[in-house]
């Protein structure tokens, strides 16, 4: 896929001078990554890519010699999906090469930071002592109606606090 950027990031480099391109990601991340902020890939389209299990590259048009970000699905190449049989290049090296440059990335930190404007957390405590039944399907079915998108929920006893 080719875009007016290097691939993915791991924070916006626009905001944040230090970001460094993620070499490899599994779509999941890729798709939260969109859902947060990212404007790498469109949400629709990583649900498409999600759904067929397709390896995706994303390099620069102003820069075709970069290495890009490979947004790999972790169950490998799909066989019969895609023209995927084609693939001219070793299955087996790609895969671990992937592999290795995953389990160099997993363990030391996140694989990105992104920032989303414009959000509200919305703490309710409950009067009473235990919650009570129905305590959540009421909030969330208040905040549906009202057409709030809820991203990140916290629930203890008596409290419920929402993003």
């Amino acid at each position: 896929m080719w875009k007016e950027v290097d691939g993915i990031f791991t924070a916006d480099p626009r905001k944040v001078p230090t970001a460094r391109l993620v070499p490899v990601i599994t779509p999941d991340e890729a798709a939260e990554l969109t859902y947060y902020g990212s404007e790498v890939i469109h949400p629709f389209t990583m649900e498409q890519v999600i759904r067929a299990k397709i390896p995706i590259r994303i390099k620069n048009v102003e820069n075709p010699s970069g290495s890009g970000t490979i947004i790999y699905p972790d169950e490998g190449f799909p066989r019969g999906v895609g023209g995927a049989e084609a693939v001219s290049a070793d299955v087996n090296a790609v895969q671990t090469f992937l592999q290795e440059e995953r389990a160099k990335l997993e363990g030391k930190m996140p694989t990105a930071v992104t920032i989303k404007d414009g959000i509200i957390v919305l703490n309710i405590h409950s009067n009473r002592k235990t919650i009570s039944h129905g305590f959540l399907a009421r909030i969330f079915g208040t905040l549906d109606r009202a057409g709030v998108v809820v991203d990140l929920i916290s629930t203890s006893e008596v409290h419920v606090s929402s993003a």
